[in-house]
Parts: C-alpha cells; sequence; structure tokens
C-alpha cells in the first residue's frame, strides 16, 4: 500500500476511534488523532471527514440545488429497480 493510501487509512481509522470514545466536536477528534497517532496529523482531512459524515442530513439538503436533489431521488429509484427488478 502506498504511503498516502496508509496514511489515509491511519486517519481514518482514528476518527473512528475517537467517535467511539465519546468524541463530539471536531476539535475532539483532532485532539484524539493528536494523541493517538505517529504520523502527522492534518486536521484538515479530520475536518471535510467529521463534516461528511457527522452532519445533520437537513443541512446537507438544505445547500443542495433543486437538480441535485432531483439526481439523488433518481438515483434511489434507479438503485430499486436494479436491485429488486421492482418498477416503481
Amino acid at each position: 500500500m502506498s504511503m498516502i493510501k496508509t496514511w489515509k487509512l491511519d486517519h481514518d481509522e482514528n476518527i473512528g476511534y475517537a467517535i467511539e470514545s465519546g468524541a463530539t466536536s471536531v476539535q475532539d477528534v483532532v485532539a484524539y488523532c493528536k494523541t493517538n497517532m505517529n504520523a502527522p496529523v492534518d486536521d484538515r482531512y479530520i475536518t471535510e471527514q467529521w463534516n461528511e459524515f457527522m452532519m445533520d442530513p437537513r443541512d446537507m439538503v438544505s445547500s443542495m440545488t433543486k437538480t441535485q436533489i432531483e439526481d439523488l431521488d433518481n438515483s434511489h429509484l434507479s438503485e430499486q429497480e436494479h436491485n429488486f427488478g421492482d418498477t416503481i
């Protein structure tokens, strides 16, 4: 595995461990990673990951355009049709 993949994997694992350990903010996660990782910690990467996985879905939808929302709905319908053979 490349060094960058290993570095990202280490970040991702430690982000998960921090949340499992009770981290309730991105600052908690950054502090956990700085304490428990041997590699340099990237605050921006941790923040991006936190925002992606911990964001309230209502906040995500409110920042999307109408077209993006319609695409989500269409993707969902396509998956249902593909996975189950059901047409809606």
